[in-house]
């Protein structure tokens, strides 16, 4: 995969399982707080196993509508799998670069959680997504600020890690 640093695949997935077990009550509450309603058209941009994307989906009902997309495969695949399993017909994945966002006034909201800060350019997709929404969307994002990290004693690794 270009640019994602982070493990794809099986691995990537057991990770993202653990994050959205630790963290989907806070999500969960800020989605509903955010006003996603039913009836809207959304998107979760690197949508990852895609359970934010399912739980858009419950908030937009039936007349509503979830897009996820990723980068990577195993894990659409996987998340396919997971809407038909449930039988979630309001939700759909594909494989996809967050980079070739093109979509003009297509969402009532655009979600991403814990992709901007791993792009390269994220000013460049942030670009694309205010493009993407409709008049009066909403960007939602949830995302982390490395710039807090630090190490006392000073460490060459931990240093490492941080430029990474």
């Amino acid at each position: 995969m270009p640019e994602y640093t982070i493990h794809g695949g099986a691995e990537g997935k057991r990770r993202l399982e653990i994050l959205s077990r630790t963290i989907g009550p806070g999500t969960d509450r800020f989605l509903k707080k955010a006003g996603i309603s039913p009836g809207m058209n959304c998107l979760d941009l690197g949508c990852g196993s895609g359970d934010v994307t399912m739980a858009m989906a419950a908030l937009v009902g039936v007349y509503g509508h979830v897009l996820g997309v990723d980068l990577d495969e195993h894990k659409i695949q996987s998340a396919n799998a997971s809407v038909q399993q449930r039988d979630i017909k309001n939700a759909g994945f594909k494989t996809f670069n967050a980079y070739d966002l093109k979509d003009e006034s297509a969402y009532e909201v655009v979600y991403s959680r814990f992709l901007l800060s791993h792009l390269g350019k994220p000013e460049d997709v942030l670009q694309k997504i205010a493009l993407a929404l409709k008049t009066n969307g909403i960007i939602l994002i949830e995302d982390t600020d490395f710039s807090g990290h630090f190490c006392s004693p000073a460490s060459s690794d931990f240093n490492s890690y941080i430029n990474l």
